[in-house]
């Protein structure tokens, strides 16, 4: 069955390069994907295979981003650096759910890669993570992505910063709230993320800023 799912696969990406090629063979070759990704640990390796194809390497990376066992690991960062942003990007977000050393340095470079999208999923997914800060300075690494260009990844950074609730997160929370230069959509989202820290120190920002609005 594996076999002819990805037999499939193959002859609908084959079609998608065809001038014809967006009609029912690219969508059957999108649910062999859906389907090879049901089979779980089984398809990994014929997953992986296909990989190698640009052709087919957009839908095995899907696949393969749904089966979410720690074997996908290895095939995934193969293509963390694909010229492809939706392969980037489905390979960094699927990585970002597993607690694995390889990872760690992948979700970091991505924090500049080119594609707003990917620096996104990067952000979301290290802060996720408060399990690496005894040995991480992650509120380091984040603060700069609150200057991106992109106000989306700005915003989740600011998510993230809560999510990771430290002195140092809340600290850089407020220092970015004071910028004059700060977009008012992003200062409201420092004001939740810093409320969710929930500590004495983000209280007396909040306190602070409150006060700064008032004079």
């Amino acid at each position: 069955v594996i076999a002819a799912l990805i037999a499939l696969l193959k002859n609908g990406s084959l079609w998608a390069d065809e001038e014809d090629g967006a009609g029912l063979e690219t969508d059957l070759a999108a649910m062999a994907a859906e389907v090879l990704a049901d089979f779980g640990k089984s398809a990994i390796a014929a997953l992986a295979e296909l990989l190698a194809d640009p052709a087919t390497r957009k839908l095995a990376v899907q696949s393969l981003a749904h089966i979410r066992t720690p074997e996908t690991i290895a095939p995934l960062l193969a293509v963390v650096t694909d010229a492809e942003v939706a392969v980037r990007q489905t390979a960094i977000e699927a990585l970002g759910s597993f607690h694995d050393a390889r990872v760690v340095p992948v979700l970091i470079a991505a924090l500049k890669d080119p594609a707003a999208s990917v620096r996104q999923v990067a952000v979301i997914s290290l802060g996720m993570r408060s399990d690496l800060l005894p040995h991480l300075d992650l509120v380091s690494l984040l603060a700069p992505v609150l200057l991106d260009l992109h106000l989306g990844v700005c915003r989740h950074c600011a998510i993230a910063l809560g999510r990771l609730g430290t002195p140092d997160a809340a600290k850089v929370l407020f220092e970015m709230l004071q910028s004059v230069h700060t977009p008012l959509v992003l200062q409201q989202e420092i004001v939740r993320a810093l409320g969710w820290i929930e500590s004495l120190e983000s209280l007396d920002y909040l306190q602070q800023a409150l006060q700064q609005q008032i004079e």
